[in-house]
């Protein structure tokens, strides 16, 4: 059985593409230099994912940085103590292109908000 996908977007270091053929939400991110991929399983994979874009764009509008690292945890600890499955170096202007290319709908965008406001400290000692 071949996977259908379609391609969302592209530029000079970056392609996007979802798979249509099974009712799902998987991306599949492949870096054009370098040749690897990785993938985005489902809905809360991809709010994940754009949640952390959106805290390193957060960052760099408050430090001025350009370059940052995304890291991939793992629920295996490796040798260093660190449970992380791989890491992946972004410029501002890359999480820009995937905060542009991958779709969120109105009601993602409240989970995330509503995630975000259960995490916030203020609310989080309200709860206690």
């Amino acid at each position: 059985m071949r996977i259908q996908s379609k391609l969302l977007a592209e530029n000079n270091y970056w392609r996007i593409r979802v798979r249509t053929d099974n009712g799902e939400e998987d991306y599949a991110i492949t870096k054009a230099t370098g040749r690897y991929s990785f993938y985005l399983h489902g809905r809360m994979e991809k709010i994940i994912f754009v949640k952390k874009l959106e805290t390193l764009k957060q960052a760099y509008l408050d430090t001025g940085e350009k370059n940052w690292t995304m890291y991939f945890d793992s629920p295996v600890l490796s040798d260093s103590g660190l449970d992380i499955e791989f890491a992946i170096g972004l410029s501002i202007e890359d999480i820009e292109f995937f905060l542009a290319n991958i779709p969120l709908t109105e009601s993602e965008r409240q989970m995330k908000v509503e995630e975000e406001i259960i995490q916030s400290p203020s609310v989080s000692e309200t709860l206690q």
